[in-house]
């Protein structure tokens, strides 16, 4: 990208692109804090994120209200919804009896739906620059009171031989994104 001028939004001459601008990419990135482990503790479980194979990031929208004047439609926020984070990770040994622990946070046969405290907890999906490990260099994405509400074990077929996924969808209440106070 380096070598192009970007005009601002008056149309004057912008600065040129540093040729030497680090870019964030798509394959640095680390899941932390996701897991429970069998004391219902934030498990340490990183062997297993190593085979993470990709997530969504957080999105936000807002859902609006409209009332009508005499001869205008005023539009105005109504509620915020922050979509959730899809997670797909290739389907390793060990995977299954973290993803049942996880589970099992959220509901089992014997106690249905458990309190929301056995199984919210704070997650932080972060974002590296590939020449880089410093932490104070990482993008941040902090999702408050996050669980798994969809867990997907995959499918099987004779069909192909590829290597087998297990997709979550972890819900949250709401994310500190890059940049946030």
């Amino acid at each position: 990208m380096p070598g192009f001028v970007i005009n601002d939004i008056g149309g004057n001459r912008g600065t040129r692109v540093d040729s030497n601008q680090r870019y964030y990419y798509k394959y640095t990135w680390e899941i932390i804090g996701l897991f429970i482990d069998n004391e219902g503790s934030i498990s340490s479980d990183n062997d297993v994120i190593v085979h993470a194979k990709d997530a969504t990031l957080p999105g936000f929208n807002v859902s609006k209200e409209t009332v009508m004047g005499s001869s205008l439609e005023y539009k105005f926020a109504k509620s915020v919804n922050w979509d959730d984070v899809k997670i797909t990770w290739y389907d390793v040994d060990g995977l299954l009896e973290i993803v049942k622990r996880w589970r099992a946070s959220v509901w089992t046969a014997d106690d249905g739906i458990k309190p929301a405290s056995s199984y919210k907890r704070d997650s932080i999906l972060a974002q590296y620059f590939p020449d880089s490990d410093d932490v104070d260099e990482r993008k941040e994405y902090k999702l408050y009171n996050s669980w798994p509400s969809v867990i997907r074990y995959g499918d099987l077929t004779y069909t192909t031989s590829d290597v087998k996924i297990v997709e979550v969808t972890l819900t949250y209440d709401w994310c500190d994104e890059p940049g946030d106070t």
